[in-house]
């Protein structure tokens, strides 16, 4: 509630004393504790991601990943942190390559699991893109950003926003208008959509008062 309200630092506080207090819980099972904590750890690591505290952020997401090797959650998202914040962006594209291969190790155990209509997360596309954009490697960025936008689940403002950047860099203006343009389609109610929103329309006006 507070994090929506944009009260983050008290977010924050909270969530970290709260952390603390699950630690000292001697009425919770060892493995009880690891979870409640792990469940906080990332989500305070948001938080500290919008108050761009980006060492606070990464250095609960590192103890996840570091607890959880195989988990491609944690290796993805502290891999776009880094690249997003222009830190460590080799190691952050070997983070996101390896999310995205656990995730296709996993899906193929799935019961489910049918190759015919299986797809990568559009997500952890959408971070190798950036990531690959931040290295200059705009060419490469632009081919997983269209992957990325193909995958329904990942009609996000974000991920077009960053196909919209990639695009421009390319000089391809039309195609950067279409893919800002259809970002402000998929915009929700949450403050950081919001915020996202107001940014994509200056880059879209931008572009269009450029005709």
């Amino acid at each position: 509630v507070l994090k929506e309200a944009g009260k983050l630092e008290d977010a924050a506080d909270i969530y970290e004393s709260v952390i603390k207090q699950v630690a000292k819980d001697d009425r919770l099972k060892s493995k009880q504790k690891d979870v409640y904590i792990e469940q906080f750890r990332y989500e305070v690591s948001n938080i500290y991601v919008e108050l761009k505290k980006i060492d606070r952020a990464t250095e609960h997401l590192a103890y996840l990943v570091k607890k959880h090797p195989d988990d491609p959650t944690f290796a993805n998202d502290l891999g776009f942190i880094w690249a997003d914040n222009d830190m460590k962006l080799e190691e952050s594209e070997k983070l996101i390559r390896k999310a995205i291969d656990l995730d296709r190790e996993q899906r193929k155990k799935r019961k489910n699991y049918d190759p015919k209509t299986d797809h990568d997360s559009g997500a952890y596309l959408d971070s190798l893109g950036w990531v690959l954009f931040k290295l200059k490697k705009t060419k490469e960025a632009k081919e997983w950003l269209l992957k990325a936008v193909e995958d329904k689940a990942a009609q996000h403002i974000e991920i077009f926003d960053h196909l919209g950047d990639v695009l421009v860099d390319l000089g391809e203006r039309e195609a950067a208008i279409r893919a800002y343009e259809d970002g402000l389609k998929n915009v929700t109610e949450s403050r950081r959509d919001q915020e996202r929103k107001a940014s994509v329309e200056k880059k879209l006006a931008k572009l269009k008062s450029s005709e």
